[in-house]
Order: structure tokens, then C-alpha cells, then sequence
């Protein structure tokens, strides 16, 4: 146990380090929020295959494999490599080896699979989760590649990352472009915690989408998480009146009709915030 304990000491004090490079302090303002674009598009087109192109392997296999690769890639990323040995070995007694992935883990343990369970909505969602949680592993892998040539464009306060041959290629000016090593390194920690600190954000998103931008996420991730600051309204969202509350439009539906005796169902708002009985 203490053993344990040192190793995720060692790993949160690492952690730390990462998140401390990584930040508009440290960065900037117009690089932080550039980083985080360049990382939400890279994941949003990492993800279309995996998660809405794919056939769900439904076999006891599959749905194992998805369950236990889920803890690893939250817990100990560097063991979803054997995953697929393992469930070889514990073929026929699949439950019993993510039983023991979930006790060493401390980790919630599902219902033992069954068919009936496989075409759930539950697991479906499950999948898809999993699905996307191994295209942020690819969206690391392809920030890691050391052919990649990565530089820093525009004036101060308006700087951006740009891969350097792309914008060669496309034509972009010179002026204002700076290269090094660490420009790199700088990405990859910035990709390495927006992945970490806000994995079940980014998988669940996808999860619950029936289409790849249903969601919204790819506009709203790095506001939500506040690396980039909203874009002000346009001259025609700003002309617009807000949107009205539920209880403002309840209110407008009374004064029109105030002889009216189908009022709103008060009891219902009622048991909408009456959280004892939750």
C-alpha cells in the first residue's frame, strides 16, 4: 500500500508540473487559446471514424475489452497495450479478470454481460465513450510526431500555433513566424492536460451525440473551460431580444389569459425542486 501511495504521489507532483507549463500565465492568452482550438479540432476529427463510423464489436470480448480499456486509459494509460493478451488468457472468463481490474482500481463493477445487455442503450453510449476516449490517445500520438515542425505566428497578443509546412504550403507569410524545439514540447503539454483534466467532458459529449457535431462541443470546449474568451454577438444575434425563462413564458401565458382556470401546474415546478425525495 504505501508503495502505492508513493507512486501516485510521484504522479500527481508530475501532474502538477504539466499543468503549471501548461497555462495562460505561462503561455499567454492568445497561445493558451490557441492550443486549445488546435486540440478540440484534432479531436473532433480524430473521433468521426472510431465513434460514429465504427461497428460496436457486441461479443463478450468487445464489450469487456471496452469495459476494461475505460479504467486503464482513466487510471494507467501505459496497460491498455495488453489488453487484448489479457482477455486471450481469461478467454471464457472475461468478467472475472475486469472484476479484478475493477478491485485494483477501486472502480464501480457492472452486471456480468449478457446479450440482452449488449444492445442496450446504456452500453451503446458506454462504447461510444470508449471509442472516443482512444481517439484523444491518437490526438496525443499525432501531436508527439517528431517530423512535425511546429511554429508560432503573429504579433504579440495575437499569436497562434501553426504547423509550419501546412502554412508554407498554404501560402502564409514568413513575417511573425518563430520556430523551436519547445514549441513542440509546449503543444504536447497543453494537449496532455486538456485531455486529462477534462476527459469525461470530452468523451461523454460524443457519447451522447448521434452525429459527430450535435454536441457543440468543438465551439463551446474552450470557452466552457475558459482558455478562450466567448466571441461577442454579431450585429444580428445582438439585435436579437433574449430568450425568455420557462417561468417568464409561464408568467406571459397567465397575463394573457388571467380568466383562464388551466393555470400551470404549480405542484409540478414543486416536485422539480424538491430534492428530499431525490
Amino acid at each position: 500500500m504505501l508503495r502505492r501511495g508513493v507512486v501516485t504521489l510521484s504522479a500527481l507532483l508530475l501532474a502538477a508540473g504539466v499543468h503549471a507549463a501548461c497555462s495562460k500565465e505561462e503561455r499567454g492568452e492568445d497561445l493558451y487559446c490557441s492550443a486549445c482550438q488546435m486540440f478540440i479540432e484534432s479531436y473532433m476529427i480524430t473521433a468521426n471514424k472510431p465513434v460514429f463510423l465504427t461497428k460496436r464489436d457486441k461479443t463478450a470480448k468487445g464489450v469487456y475489452k471496452q469495459r476494461i480499456s475505460a479504467i486503464y486509459r482513466e487510471h494507467n494509460p501505459d496497460s491498455l497495450r495488453v489488453v487484448d493478451g489479457m482477455l486471450k488468457i481469461y478467454k471464457g472468463k472475461e468478467h472475472l479478470l475486469y472484476q479484478k481490474v475493477c478491485y485494483k482500481y477501486n472502480t464501480a463493477i457492472e452486471p456480468a454481460y449478457s446479450k440482452e445487455d449488449a444492445d442496450s442503450i446504456e452500453e451503446e453510449v458506454a462504447w461510444k465513450e470508449a471509442q472516443a476516449g482512444k481517439a484523444l490517445d491518437e490526438v496525443m500520438e499525432k501531436i508527439k510526431v517528431k517530423d512535425a515542425q511546429w511554429a508560432i505566428a503573429g504579433k504579440e497578443g495575437n499569436r497562434r500555433y501553426v504547423d509550419f509546412n501546412k502554412a508554407m504550403s498554404s501560402g502564409d507569410s514568413m513575417d511573425n513566424m518563430s520556430m523551436g524545439g519547445n514549441v513542440g514540447k509546449e503543444l504536447e503539454e497543453c494537449f496532455s492536460m486538456f485531455r486529462t483534466d477534462h476527459l469525461k467532458m470530452l468523451t461523454s459529449a460524443l457519447a451522447n451525440s448521434a452525429r459527430l457535431y450535435d454536441s457543440g462541443i468543438d465551439k463551446s470546449f474552450c470557452v466552457d473551460i475558459e482558455a478562450c474568451a466567448p466571441k461577442p454577438p454579431s450585429e444580428a444575434e445582438a439585435s436579437e431580444p433574449p430568450q425568455r425563462t420557462r417561468r417568464q413564458r409561464e408568467q406571459d401565458v397567465r397575463d394573457a389569459n388571467p380568466d383562464d382556470s388551466s393555470e400551470v401546474d404549480d405542484d409540478v415546478e414543486t416536485e422539480e425542486i424538491d430534492h428530499d425525495e431525490l
